[in-house]
């Protein structure tokens, strides 16, 4: 503990602790993948925002879908011969490139040579295999455009949480390699804006794209961990994504227009549910996108390579692994630094919430293709940003916790409770070495007594005696808390309050303040003194003793007074000694009612400071004793009560 105190006055110490426990309580989140599905989430948050800032839908591509209608009337799976009417329709339009989503291993009569003969005709058709399907089985693409070397994979690759966020270019059933339908589509188009993959200076094993590299997703790159990286992987970023398209009854009835299609790239797929092809997207929180069809995935894929190699945009680029560690380390210090701040919790929790949303921010400003596409691991970040702060919050919380259980213990024992929470909060300018700082203030002190309560007293058992004692002062020392007065000391049956102490009020208003709150504790104690206590010791069979206070406001000296093992708080000076002579101050006065009960008598520093609507009598002036010069005395008369 010894250590741990040293170590939280030294900043940069418990900083550093901190920092490093964190990451060796968090190295499990890591090791065991557990900060994945966070980093997932969020990334598709990100994603979303990055689509936002996307234009409008890529009008190059054209999608035809097969939707639930167009089975009923056609049948599925669809027969050769629709699709054949289906290609004619659209190659008549001139389209740049035709991609056919539907697998054609095997014929689907009628029509089955009308659909090979249109297959043959037609040199800018792709059709689409599966390298392996969820048996691991193969499924062939159209045999007459696997001889051309049309045919491309549609497997996708789908996260543990069955999210399609990763594209594939190339993969390899162990024996053959293969590309993609997108890429082969897109290739195709490219062609003719005389645009060809090359091999990247960075990586010769790389893909090149216009000016754009591809590298392949490794299995730890962003928030991934362990990933399955086989094949060339990319990220899809789900941008410029067309989403509607033309029924394929529409164009077979021709009634799609050809101007929509020329130098288009159409691509034909199955639109409808019960065919089982849609995929979960990043967008799967959007309650009018659950899920795309597997043909709009992949019309997806093509926008992207399009715009990878014609505008040097379109990739999502996760920052290697050496600099997401720098960059969560970052902030985990950052957190522990905040953590740190000499604040109170409510305070340091804000700053650290504010500062929280930091991470997220950047990251979400970098994936941005304006900003380089960079995939920052932002909720491991954030999380450690959160756990080294509350971790360094919460131990200088706990030592703080035994430093206030040590001080209150001495505090507590020169002040009231509410002093000590306000020594407390501004001990660093009052406390010196454990005491309370003496200091020369003005302040207004009160002074109570009750008439005769000696020899009253000497008749009364000590219980009865203690009893009411207590009754009293319990009365009397609560009119002086709720008026913002502190109980300096009991002396007997007085009590001697002071207002404004241990905390000195610094302005002439301040100081006003104190004597008008003194004034009207006073007013109070005679109200609870006359139509509470005494009306209860009659009942009671107690006698109901009268009350006498003096109050003065000056100059005193406050400060912790007594030996180490016995301190008290208190005040010294002329200032307390005035207070004590008025209240004591043998006068003869016609009184009667309340005022009778609780005489108030205050000095002329004090009367001159209290409001107007305070009415006070003019007693002259009198001596006192000790005092060389007589003092103008007055006394509070009843109805000034605020």
């Amino acid at each position: 503990m010894k250590l741990a105190r040293k170590c939280q006055e030294s900043r940069p110490c418990s900083v550093l602790i901190m920092t490093a426990a964190v990451w060796v309580l968090a190295a499990p989140l890591f090791l065991f993948g557990w900060s994945q599905n966070l980093e997932l989430i969020l990334y598709d948050r990100l994603l979303k925002l990055r689509a936002a800032q996307a234009g409008e839908a890529d009008d190059r591509i054209v999608l035809i879908g097969a939707v639930e209608k167009d089975i009923n009337r056609f049948n599925w799976p669809l027969p050769d011969g629709v699709l054949a009417q289906a290609i004619e329709r659209i190659e008549a339009a001139e389209p740049a490139v035709v991609g056919i989503d539907l697998y054609r291993e095997q014929p689907r009569p009628p029509g089955h040579e009308e659909l090979v003969a249109a297959l043959t005709k037609y040199p800018n058709i792709y059709g689409v295999k599966r390298v392996a399907d969820a048996k691991g089985q193969l499924v062939g693409g159209a045999p007459i455009l696997e001889k051309a070397h049309r045919v491309g994979f549609a497997d996708m690759t789908i996260d543990d949480d069955g999210v399609a966020r990763r594209g594939l270019l190339f993969m390899s059933d162990g024996k053959t390699h293969s590309a993609a339908l997108a890429l082969k589509m897109a290739m195709h188009y490219l062609r003719a804006h005389k645009i060809r993959p090359t091999k990247s200076e960075q990586n010769s094993h790389w893909m090149k794209l216009g000016e754009t590299t591809i590298a392949p997703l490794q299995s730890n790159d962003g928030g991934y961990l362990g990933m399955d990286s086989r094949g060339y992987q990319y990220l899809v970023d789900y941008q410029d994504t067309p989403k509607g398209f033309f029924t394929l009854s529409a164009v077979v009835d021709g009634e799609v227009p050809p101007s929509l299609l020329k130098d288009r790239i159409v691509l034909i797929g199955a639109a409808a549910d019960s065919v089982k092809d849609q995929f979960i997207t990043p967008f799967r929180f959007d309650a009018d996108e659950p899920y795309r069809y597997g043909f709009m995935i992949h019309a997806q894929a093509i926008n992207q390579l399009l715009r990878m190699a014609q505008e040097g945009t379109g990739i999502v680029r996760p920052v290697h692994q050496w600099r997401e560690w720098v960059w969560i380390g970052v902030w985990a210090l950052l957190g522990a630094l905040i953590g740190g701040v000499k604040r109170s919790v409510a305070q340091v929790a804000l700053l650290g919430g504010l500062a929280a949303l930091i991470p997220v921010s950047v990251s979400a400003v970098l994936i941005l293709p304006g900003a380089g596409g960079y995939w920052l691991p932002s909720a491991m970040a954030t999380l450690m940003f959160l756990l080294a702060g509350g971790g360094v919050l919460g131990v200088n919380s706990a030592l703080e916790r035994q430093q206030r259980a040590a001080l209150f213990s001495l505090v507590n024992r020169l002040v009231s409770p509410q002093v000590a929470e306000e020594v407390w909060s501004q001990r660093d300018a009052i406390l010196e070495g454990g005491r309370l700082q003496p200091r020369k203030q003005v302040a207004t002190v009160l002074f109570t007594d009750l008439e005769s309560f000696t020899s009253t007293s000497e008749d009364m058992d000590p219980s009865t005696l203690m009893d009411w004692l207590n009754q009293y002062m319990q009365a009397m020392a609560q009119q002086v808390l709720d008026h913002g007065g502190v109980v300096d000391k009991y002396i007997g049956d007085a009590i001697m309050a002071v207002f404004g102490a241990p905390l000195a009020s610094e302005t002439e208003e301040a100081i006003n303040s104190d004597a008008r709150n003194a004034v009207q504790c006073a007013l109070a104690m005679r109200r609870v003194l006359s139509e509470q206590l005494q009306p209860q010791w009659r009942e009671s069979g107690l006698p109901p003793l009268n009350m006498r206070v003096g109050i003065h406001t000056g100059e005193l000296v406050t400060g912790s007074l007594g030996h180490s093992q016995r301190m008290d708080y208190t005040v010294i000076g002329d200032t307390v000694n005035v207070a004590s002579r008025l209240e004591h101050l043998k006068i003869d006065l016609a009184l009667d009612g309340p005022e009778r009960v609780c005489r108030i008598l205050i000095s002329e520093e004090t009367k001159r400071r209290l409001a107007e609507d305070v009415r006070v009598q003019t007693l002259d002036e009198i001596p006192l004793k000790g005092k060389r010069h007589l003092l103008t005395v007055y006394r509070v008369l009843e109805g000034s009560e605020r």
